[in-house]
């Protein structure tokens, strides 16, 4: 994994195929601009903490965000993973698990068909 540590330095840090990218840095801000969709929508009820912020409070967590920003939200439990790695952790649980992976357009999938406890695509 090739990376950048904020200092000006890149490293180089090899993961397991079971590490995801996981990254939980004190929450999700969802930027909000007027007439965007951010602007007019609002969390679901009961779906974890989530907070509006005004402009100034978005700045604060944001400094260099667009100038149009009006606001956001902001979740304060949400995290993040790596969705290159997620796949990769995945495939590899599946093939440790006996899963055989196919690939190619005449492997494509049409339907999926569950049955027994299986499912077959």
């Amino acid at each position: 994994y090739n990376g950048y540590n904020g200092n000006g330095n890149n490293y180089q840090k090899k993961m397991e195929p079971w590490e995801t990218g996981f990254h939980c840095t004190g929450g999700f801000l969802a930027p909000a601009f007027a007439g965007d969709a951010v602007a007019t929508w609002s969390p679901q009820p009961n779906s974890g903490k989530a907070y509006w912020l005004d402009e100034i409070q978005v700045r604060e967590l944001e400094p260099m965000l667009h100038p149009n920003v009006i606001g956001g939200y902001w979740f304060p439990e949400d995290a993040s993973v790596d969705a290159r790695r997620l796949t990769c952790s995945l495939r590899a649980a599946c093939v440790g698990a006996g899963v055989q992976m196919q690939f190619g357009q005449e492997y494509e999938v049409k339907s999926l068909e569950m049955s027994g406890g299986k499912c077959n695509g």
